[in-house]
C-alpha cells in the first residue's frame, strides 16, 4: 500500500496536472501493532447507492452508511444534518453537499460524523484518513473541504470533549476540474489522536466535522489499535522509498558495467 500510494504521489510531481474525480490518492496502511480495527468507506456514489437509497438524493434528510469495505469492523459514516445536493454524473456522483451560490469556505453546509460502538477493546490509537473535495475558498484563496478549515475533533463514550487530534497530516492534493460551480482540489488528510493518557476504558468514539459548501466525500478510512505509535511524517515515506528507489538504480548500473566487462 505504502509503496503504490508513494508512486501515485510521484506520479503528481507532474505540474498542470488534471486528473478525473474517480482517480484518488490511494489510503495508506498504518501498519498499527497490537490489536487493531479496520473500517474503509469507499465508492460512495450513486453505483454504489442508487435511488431513493443514494446518500445526498434528499438534499436535508440525514443518513448513516455501514463501512462498506472488505475487513470492515462496521463502523458508520453519518450525515448529520446540512444540505445535500443533485446527482451529477459529471461530478462522479459521490456524496455532495449542495452550498447554492456560496463559495464560501467559511460557511458549514453540512456536518458529518464517525461512530463507533464497538472500538478496540483498550483502544489507545486512533487514525482518520479523509478524501475529499475542496471547492469554496477561504479568504486567502485556499480551497478547502473543512468549514473555516476546522478539521476534525474525537468524543468518546458518548461525551463531548472535542479533542483536536494530536497529530495531523496531509498526505497529497489533486486538482480536478467541474466541482459544484467551478474547480476544486482533492484532499488526502490524516488524523491521529493518542488516547493513551485516558484512565477511564473507552467503549466508544464520535469523530465530527463541518463541511463547506460544495465540497465532496470521495473516501474515509479509520484505523484504531490498543497500542499507540505516532505514524511517519509523509516526508519519512518519501525519503525511504528514494533510498530504495536509488539503491535499485546503482545496482542495475552496477549489473550492466559488470556485462560490458
Amino acid at each position: 500500500m505504502t509503496l503504490r500510494y508513494l508512486f501515485a504521489i510521484l506520479a503528481l510531481g507532474v505540474a498542470g496536472t488534471t486528473l478525473l474525480p474517480a482517480q484518488t490518492l490511494p489510503f495508506i496502511d498504518p501498519n498499527f501493532s497490537g490489536i487493531t480495527q479496520y473500517d474503509g468507506w469507499e465508492n460512495l456514489n450513486a453505483v454504489a447507492y442508487p435511488p431513493p437509497t443514494y446518500p445526498h438524493y434528499t438534499s436535508t434528510d440525514p443518513f448513516s452508511i455501514a463501512s462498506n469495505q472488505p475487513g470492515s469492523n462496521g463502523a458508520m459514516l453519518n450525515k448529520v444534518s446540512g444540505a445535500g445536493g443533485p446527482m451529477d454524473p459529471d461530478l462522479g456522483n459521490y456524496i455532495y453537499v449542495f452550498g447554492g451560490m456560496s463559495s464560501d469556505a467559511t460557511v458549514t453546509t453540512a456536518s458529518f460524523s464517525i461512530t463507533d460502538s464497538a472500538v478496540v477493546s483498550g483502544l489507545q490509537n486512533v487514525f482518520l484518513q479523509t478524501m475529499m473535495v475542496g471547492a469554496s475558498t477561504l479568504p486567502g484563496g485556499e480551497y478547502m473541504e473543512f468549514s473555516n478549515g476546522i478539521f476534525p475533533v474525537l468524543n468518546y463514550n458518548g461525551g463531548i470533549q472535542n479533542l483536536v487530534a494530536t497529530n495531523t497530516f496531509y498526505f497529497g492534493e489533486i486538482d480536478v476540474e467541474g466541482i459544484g460551480f467551478g474547480d476544486g482540489t482533492i484532499f488526502h488528510r490524516g488524523f491521529q489522536w493518542d488516547l493513551s493518557g485516558i484512565l477511564d476504558p473507552v467503549t466508544s468514539i464520535e469523530i465530527t466535522w463541518n463541511n463547506s459548501p460544495h465540497s465532496q466525500i470521495y473516501g474515509v478510512q479509520l484505523d484504531q489499535s490498543d497500542t499507540y505509535s505516532v505514524i511517519p511524517e509523509p516526508s519519512v515515506f518519501a525519503l525511504v522509498f528514494l533510498a530504495l528507489l536509488c539503491g535499485v538504480i546503482c545496482y542495475r548500473n552496477r549489473v550492466l558495467f559488470s556485462e560490458k566487462l
